[in-house]
């Protein structure tokens, strides 16, 4: 890509990146064996848009001969999409300004920007279904071929998934150092064999990894962000990663001692850093010993003492964790504005219903901006547990903090010993299930 020396010049004041400092080059690089491989789930389901796609109505070669037909979209550019929609209309300023993290307006348009992706998918005469992506993003489905899955287990801690998965090349448009440019990206789509097409997602395939070396130490990074970014800068969501125990993987799940925000300090060696700088494209970034302490973070991971929190309960109840020893313990950070908290909510319904009185107890920590809202919700949806409000993105939410969630939902299985057994996707869905059988057999 040809830059102009102006705009060099304007790149280099933007991310205030010194020359004289140290810095690690980062390359980017399809998924390897290092990084669990993205898989998103359910990304072009309608229930999460906000903005009306303005393509909607004109596309075209969308074929006749699929039943059951589908048209679906999805955005690259997250905070493009946002800000479109609050200078168009499209959404309140009181709600584009909850977003997390916040948006820059300034390296934002007004205009649109076609970072849509579109999809049809339905089912041809022998009852297959079938899927097409508009990879030209032109709008037409005429020159784009079927795709073509491959079925394939992915392997995560104690998780087994089995997924389709297809990689593709995607053209879309993307808003980057003040203007519209054309790019084209490699991009995997994946769905769950047993849930079909409804269940299909997009993420970006190509992450950046490096080599942070010093008198100090030498580790393997990598810059980690759920979606594809066109420009780079530090925040609650943007991780480096850091494979400290260099097992050639780099564990980015909550409650990891390998995943840091890229807008705090940190501690590792026993030194504490920041982030001084990020280049925009996310090739290189700067780390200075920060001028504040942190203490080093303990991973909170199987065979590690649970934190101990009091609490009281939407029903005003005092509550410890403490108090649940004995028992086994689903903690369950969530919130009833999360999609995929509110999926996940029929396989803790089945497993209170089918373990509670055999030792088995939930505590949910309901992040949200009202208790009010949460109470309505656990009443309406029959939600037996206890319940921990803790109003979202606020100081005051301790346990959050306690357990440094970052997305929800989050979930950590503790034994009645109170030492955590397992976390995150390993106990997601039919897999709590299981592995709640296998215990409670046991014991």
């Amino acid at each position: 890509m040809k830059y102009s020396i102006l705009f060099l010049i304007l790149m280099l004041a933007c991310t205030k990146f010194d020359a004289k400092k140290p810095s690690i080059e980062l390359k980017r690089i399809s998924y390897d064996d290092r990084m669990f491989p993205p898989f998103e789930l359910s990304s072009f389901d309608s229930r999460y848009a906000i903005i009306e796609v303005k393509e909607q109505d004109t596309l075209k070669g969308i074929p006749d001969s699929l039943s059951d037909l589908r048209i679906e979209h999805s955005f690259i550019d997250r905070d493009q999409y946002f800000y479109y929609g609050y200078k168009n209309g499209f959404m309140s300023e009181a709600l584009f300004n909850k977003m997390r993290p916040p948006i820059d307006s300034l390296i934002q348009t007004e205009k649109w920007v076609d970072g849509v992706v579109s999809i049809v998918y339905g089912k041809n005469k022998v009852g297959e279904e079938v899927l097409i992506v508009d990879q030209n993003n032109n709008e037409d489905f005429s020159d784009d071929e079927v795709v073509e899955f491959k079925s394939t287990m992915l392997s995560f801690q104690e998780m087994e998934v089995e997924l389709n998965i297809a990689e593709l090349i995607i053209d879309f448009e993307i808003f980057r150092d003040g203007e519209i440019q054309q790019e084209s990206k490699p991009f995997a789509f994946s769905y769950m064999p047993d849930e079909g097409l409804i269940s299909l997602g997009m993420a970006y395939y190509e992450y950046l990894t490096g080599v942070w070396s010093n008198d100090f130490f030498s580790y393997d990074v990598a810059l980690f962000e759920s979606s594809y970014k066109a420009q780079h800068r530090p925040n609650p969501y943007t991780m480096l990663l850091i494979d400290i125990n260099k097992d050639g993987y780099f564990d980015f799940e909550d409650g990891s001692n390998e995943a840091y925000k890229t807008n705090e300090p940190f501690n590792i060696s026993g030194i504490t850093w920041e982030i001084d700088s990020l280049y925009t494209d996310g090739s290189a970034v700067q780390l200075v010993k920060s001028d504040s302490s942190v203490l080093p973070v303990t991973a909170l991971r199987s065979g590690e003492k649970a934190p101990n929190f009091k609490a009281t309960t939407i029903d005003g109840k005092k509550l410890e964790l403490n108090d649940f020893q004995g028992k086994y313990v689903l903690i369950d950070f969530w919130g009833t504005w999360c999609g995929p908290c509110i999926d996940e909510l029929p396989n803790l319904k089945k497993a209170y219903n089918e373990y509670h009185s055999k030792g088995f107890e939930i505590i949910g920590i309901a992040t949200d901006d009202n208790p009010n809202k949460v109470k309505n919700f656990v009443e309406k949806n029959d939600l037996e547990w206890v319940q921990i409000f803790e109003e979202h993105l606020s100081e005051e939410a301790k346990i959050n903090k306690l357990y440094d969630v970052q997305g929800y939902p989050q979930q950590y299985l503790v034994g009645p010993d109170g030492v955590i057994l397992n976390s995150g996707f390993e106990i997601r869905g039919e897999n709590l299930l299981a592995k709640l059988e296998k215990l409670l057999a046991i014991n």
